[in-house]
């Protein structure tokens, strides 16, 4: 399951990417374009065994929607839980869990949130047997839940990993163009959602287009998110 769990999962998350289709679905609900997109690379992607979700705030996140969690026994925690039958845990101290608990460990556009970084990290890699799923923002509104501390580059999450004993570890960059970028800050600057919809095709076409022209210059200058799976028994 530990090797093979991550091995398949890194394989799908290369072989993915951002669906227009998924994200005009999504932008239409009210979500940010950041987490549409998010969503959309995560799109049936397996989550199974025994799952903690880690700063998961309640049971029915939108993520959920996209994981095919239908063979996973799923462990909700968060500082303020939202929801019923979830654990209140505080992620600037040690997890409450014994080691090698859970195959899988997520820690979903929480590490912003948190102060003391490495010291979770090495916490998730203790009870953590298989693979870990963290997704950080990387261009994102200032957001105190009820702290908010700092935005990560991929350079700076290989060193948290590293430090932490992760010694095998895929980051898998989120965004689709510069435009799309812009349309992003744009929404959560003016706080508008819905109207994203309307633009989103216009800012996909553009983003087509300018793609192909610069093809490495227009994907590092897009990063939106991040998404890494880290091997935990390596």
């Amino acid at each position: 399951m530990t090797n093979s769990g991550y091995n398949a999962t890194v394989a799908q998350l290369a072989a993915s990417g951002i669906r227009f289709g998924t994200v005009i679905k999504e932008l239409a609900r009210g979500k940010s374009v950041l987490r549409a997109a998010f969503n959309s690379h995560i799109e049936k992607l397996p989550v199974s065994g025994s799952v903690l979700d880690l700063g998961a705030r309640n049971r029915s996140s939108s993520y959920y929607r996209f994981f095919d969690s239908s063979k996973a026994n799923i462990t909700f925690c968060d500082y303020d839980p939202q929801d019923y039958n979830m654990m209140k845990v505080d992620l600037e101290q040690p997890l409450p869990f014994q080691d090698r608990s859970f195959d899988v460990v997520m820690l979903l556009f929480v590490m912003n949130h948190i102060w003391n970084v490495s010291e979770l990290l090495q916490e998730i890699r203790r009870v953590c047997r298989g693979h870990a799923l963290i997704g950080t923002s990387f261009v994102h509104q200032y957001t105190p839940e009820p702290r908010d501390f700092s935005r990560f580059t991929e350079e700076g999450l290989s060193r948290f990993y590293n430090q932490a004993g992760f010694n095998e570890f895929r980051i898998f960059p989120i965004g689709h163009g510069p435009c799309t970028l812009a349309l992003s800050a744009l929404q959560q600057t003016a706080h508008f959602a819905p109207g994203a919809t309307a633009l989103y095709p216009l800012v996909w076409a553009s983003d087509s287009a300018i793609t192909k022209l610069l093809p490495r210059r227009a994907a590092k200058r897009s990063v939106m998110t991040h998404l890494s799976v880290l091997r935990a028994d390596s």
